[in-house]
C-alpha cells in the first residue's frame, strides 16, 4: 500500500511538471450525438471529435459510459493509452482533471489540479499555519482507493516545498533551494 502511494506521489509530481508536454496516442472527445460506433446510445453525449478518431475503437464502451456518467460536465477530453490502461485528461469548470482507468472502466485514480486560490479552506489553513511565509502555487487532489490526498506546491523566498496532506496530517515530501 505504501509503495502504491509512493508511486502515486511520484506520478503526480512528474505530471505536474512534465506531463503537459508528453506525447502519447491522443484521442480527443467532444459532443457528437450521431456517433454510435463507440457503443454509446445516440442520444447520450459521446464527446468524440471526428477529426481524430485514430484508435478510438480501442476504448471499451463500458469505460466510455462510466466516464460520461461520472464526469458528465467534462470538456476538452483527451484520451491517451498506456498499455491496457487509459488516461483521460479533461476540464471541469476551472480545474483540470486526469483520471486513469482499466479498460473495463474501473477507475485506478483521479487527480484534480487546482491553483492556490481554489484550494479548500481546510487544507489551505492547515498548510498556511505551518508555512505562513510561503505562497501556495498549485495543488493536486488525488483520489485513490477511498483515499483523498492533497499534494501542495509552495514557493518561499529561498525555497520551493511540496507537502502532502491526508486525514488532517501534513508531511513535507520535498524541499528545493531556489537558485540566485
Amino acid at each position: 500500500m505504501k509503495t502504491t502511494f509512493t508511486s502515486a506521489i511520484s506520478i503526480i509530481i512528474f505530471m505536474m511538471f512534465f506531463a503537459p508536454g508528453s506525447k502519447a496516442q491522443n484521442l480527443t472527445y467532444r459532443d457528437a450525438a450521431s456517433v454510435s460506433s463507440t457503443g454509446l446510445p445516440k442520444s447520450s453525449p459521446s464527446k468524440i471529435e471526428e477529426t481524430n478518431m485514430t484508435g478510438i475503437e480501442k476504448i471499451n464502451p463500458k469505460l466510455l459510459n462510466r466516464f460520461n456518467k461520472n464526469f458528465h460536465d467534462a470538456t476538452n477530453v483527451k484520451w491517451q493509452q498506456f498499455g491496457d490502461k487509459f488516461l483521460a485528461t479533461f476540464s471541469t469548470g476551472e480545474k483540470t482533471t486526469r483520471s486513469l482507468f482499466y479498460k473495463n472502466g474501473k477507475t485506478i485514480y483521479t487527480i484534480n489540479y487546482f491553483t492556490g486560490n481554489q484550494l479548500p479552506q481546510v487544507v489551505k489553513r492547515l498548510v498556511k499555519d505551518q508555512y505562513e511565509d510561503y505562497i501556495i502555487t498549485t495543488a493536486a487532489q488525488v483520489l485513490q482507493e477511498n483515499r483523498e490526498i492533497w499534494v501542495v506546491q509552495l514557493a518561499g523566498l529561498f525555497h520551493y516545498k511540496t507537502v502532502r496532506v491526508e486525514n488532517g496530517e501534513m508531511e513535507e515530501v520535498e524541499s528545493f533551494q531556489k537558485s540566485n
